[in-house]
Formats: structure tokens, C-alpha cells, sequence
């Protein structure tokens, strides 16, 4: 029994070594334009998973029945996810050609549950480009993705448009940034006044009118702490003097 305790800490300290030796050599190609070998693929994905299960296991799903739930999600998912998990019809883009792993195609996926597609927009998953939403969503928008991915397989790009167009637009209640302000929270339901021209809603909206939207309300989130402010004050502005002209 000692001898075979002894044959495994050597294989152990054997194979540790030659691990390491490995890493250090820069043998292992680390490139996303070339994929895992087979079984380091395996692994990567048996760990993901079994890492998000035990995560997921107590986590209390609600009622995603909801169409309002579902509207929240499709705006936020054609503002936020489009570009890496497509949408309907939407041919592959420059962005999901260059990652590695690449991207599932949502509109075509099944197997997943509402309790890890949660997880994994909230908390993200490392070194696959997935973010971890949950640092500027709350729970409720987050919630709201998830009904619109129970939603979205086999749908057609009609049906998406409608979903989008139904929608608030990119909206999740509140952005937190940490700033020398301090913290700031900068409300987004400005981008959505009915009195703002701008943004208001035509009745025979296209999708290219949409899409145009979506990507002023990604360039907003992609402005400094002190950047949005100015944007703010200045579309206060715009509001105040369109409201005295209509008086």
C-alpha cells in the first residue's frame, strides 16, 4: 500500500511538472483563431458547466409569462446581445466571426434553462468575451432577458421587429458608475419621453429606424461618468425649449 501511495504523489509531482512545463514553454497556442484540441475543449466545457449548476441549484425562478417581462428583455437584447448572438435572419457579423468560443446563436438554441441562462447574464463567463451584465442591471431586466430568450427560438425576423419595436428601447432602471463625483446613478428613462422628438416612437418605425436608436442608447453607455451628465442636461434642454414652443 506505502508503494503504490509513493507511485502516485511521484505521477503526481510528475505530471504537475510537466504541466507547468508546458505553460512556461508557450508551446500551447493560446490564439482564438485556433480552437482547443478535443479534450481540453471537454474539459473547459464539463467545468463550465458543472460550475454553473452548483451556482443555479437553489435559484428560485419566476413567472416569465409575462409579455411586459418579454418586451423589457427584447430591447435590452437588441441593444446589448444582437452583435454576438444574432437575431432572426441576421446573417453572421464581424465581431461573432472573431470570437472564440464563438457566440451560440440564440434564435436557434434549445437545452438551456431559465435558471442558468440567469447566471450567465448576470455573472457572466470567464475568457469567452460573455460580460457580466449583472454589474449594471438589476435582477428584474436581467429576469426580463431571460423570458425573451424563453421567447425567442423559431421566431421570424417579423416577429423580432415587433418585439423590438413593442419594447422601451435599451432599459434596465439604473446605471451605477463610480466616479471622483462619487457614485452617480443616471436615469435612461430620459432617452424614452414622449416629448423627445428625437426618440419618440413613429408609428411606421423600420427596422433601420430602430436600429439607429438602439446604437445612439449604446453610444450613451458608452460615454464617461461626466459625459452622460452633460448629455442629460443638454437633452433637458432640448426638452424644455420644445415644451415652451408648444405652449
Amino acid at each position: 500500500m506505502k508503494n503504490v501511495l509513493s507511485a502516485a504523489v511521484v505521477l503526481l509531482i510528475v505530471g504537475a511538472g510537466a504541466a507547468f512545463g508546458l505553460l512556461w514553454s508557450g508551446a500551447y497556442n493560446v490564439a482564438a483563431d485556433e480552437p482547443h484540441n478535443p479534450a481540453v475543449h471537454r474539459l473547459l466545457e464539463i467545468g463550465r458547466e458543472r460550475s454553473v449548476a452548483v451556482r443555479t441549484a437553489a435559484l428560485q425562478v419566476p413567472d416569465l409569462g409575462s409579455a411586459e417581462l418579454v418586451h423589457q428583455g427584447a430591447g435590452n437584447y437588441a441593444a446589448m446581445c444582437a452583435g454576438c448572438h444574432l437575431r432572426p435572419g441576421m446573417g453572421d457579423t464581424e465581431l461573432r466571426r472573431g470570437l472564440y468560443p464563438q457566440p451560440p446563436e440564440l434564435s436557434a438554441r434549445q437545452g438551456s434553462t431559465p435558471a442558468r441562462d440567469f447566471w450567465i447574464i448576470k455573472h457572466g463567463l470567464k475568457a469567452s468575451a460573455m460580460p457580466a451584465w449583472g454589474l449594471s442591471m438589476d435582477d428584474e431586466a436581467i429576469w426580463g432577458m431571460v423570458a425573451f430568450l424563453r421567447w425567442l427560438p423559431g421566431r421570424s425576423p417579423a416577429d423580432y421587429e415587433v418585439a423590438v419595436a413593442a419594447s422601451s428601447g435599451h432599459s434596465h432602471n439604473h446605471y451605477h458608475e463610480e466616479g471622483e463625483e462619487g457614485t452617480f446613478q443616471v436615469r435612461e428613462s430620459w432617452i424614452r419621453d414622449k416629448n423627445m422628438v428625437v426618440f419618440q416612437m413613429p408609428r411606421d418605425a423600420n427596422s433601420a429606424w430602430i436600429e439607429h436608436n438602439l446604437s445612439q442608447l449604446r453610444y450613451f453607455r458608452s460615454l464617461s461618468l461626466r459625459a452622460k451628465l452633460e448629455a442629460v442636461q443638454g437633452m433637458e434642454d432640448v426638452v424644455r425649449r420644445f415644451r415652451q414652443n408648444e405652449s
